[in-house]
């Protein structure tokens, strides 16, 4: 019911009113009974109010349903972002054009502020309970006696040094990340990609670069007085599909003063098969952030459908 329906619906009762009151008016003057007159008026009165919730109910019904239809045929202005055409490369190309890269380059990867949510106060309805839902002390206990060889520490059955930062890495902050697949387990952090036997721990010498030089071919091209790098790695090895999947950002800066210059990209990585071998082919996409942000600490979320990235966008 729109807003002019509503006002014709008022005028209408209005109408209505004035007519009702004019017939009882004049039923009151031929009346010879008072009884009938104090009737009619509560007749009149009950059928003013049934109208005026009527018409009430209704309005606001109307409000109701049009804000519902308002937000769902909203228009929700957002920023449509092409991801690139896919370039292909084998791990053995990206070797051999690692070969042309610094091996290791220090580079203090600065990280964005986030608003302060340390003095946040807590929520008043909040419980003063350590879990949720609740549960009494004999659940607890009977769950603890049930599963007490599941709750005990887990053993450690392989621990290896992955990689010597600084030395190796060339980044202050390391952002490490890792996954495991059939037979590999693979570090991604700022500044090195690296591939490992999982059962020995020892390093198997398919993946040992610098992921400046993995993502090259998907990367921001820096101007004059610029440099670009990657940055914040994630990992994943995806069972579905049986492939590999890593997601970094580039970030370019300004050479003297360490200004960010240029809206960044985010740098898809995926391969073609489960075990990472020298013939493995990795498809390479990327795209750009907004041009007025910085899309900071891209996540990564796979599943049967579709591969998801988020990041935290600073002006």
């Amino acid at each position: 019911m729109s807003y002019t329906l509503f006002i014709v619906e008022i005028l209408r009762l209005l109408f209505n009113t004035k007519t009702f009151m004019k017939t009882h008016t004049i039923q009151s003057k031929n009346s010879v009974c008072r009884t009938t007159l104090i009737g009619n008026i509560k007749m009149f009165v009950e059928n003013v109010n049934r109208k005026i919730f009527l018409v009430f109910m209704i309005s606001v019904l109307s409000i109701i349903f049009s804000s519902a239809l308002a937000q769902i045929n909203e228009h929700i202005p957002g920023v449509s972002q092409i991801v690139q055409q896919v370039k292909t490369e084998t791990v053995k190309t990206i070797k051999e054009r690692a070969k042309t890269f610094p091996d290791v380059q220090m580079i203090d990867r600065e990280e964005e502020e986030y608003p302060d949510r340390s003095n946040l106060p807590q929520n008043p309805l909040a419980k003063s309970i350590s879990t949720f839902p609740e549960s009494n002390s004999n659940d607890v206990k009977k769950i603890t006696q049930t599963n007490s060889a599941l709750q005990a520490p887990q053993t450690i059955g392989l621990s290896f040094n992955g990689v010597t930062g600084p030395t190796e890495t060339g980044s202050v902050v390391p952002d490490n990340m890792g996954a495991v697949g059939p037979s590999q387990f693979i570090m991604l952090i700022n500044g090195r990609l690296r591939s490992f036997n999982k059962t020995t721990g020892v390093a198997d010498g398919v993946l040992n670069v610098n992921p400046d030089a993995f993502f090259a071919s998907v990367m921001t091209t820096p101007g004059a007085g610029e440099r670009t790098y990657t940055a914040d790695p994630r990992i994943r090895y995806d069972r579905l599909s049986g492939k590999w999947i890593l997601v970094m950002m580039d970030v370019t800066r300004n050479n003297t003063t360490n200004a960010l210059t240029r809206a960044n990209r985010i740098l898809i990585a995926f391969s073609n098969n489960a075990t990472i071998t020298g013939s493995t082919t990795w498809t390479f996409s990327q795209f750009t952030a907004q041009a007025s942000r910085f899309a900071d600490y891209p996540t990564l979320g796979i599943d049967a459908n579709a591969l998801y990235v988020g990041t935290n966008m600073f002006t």
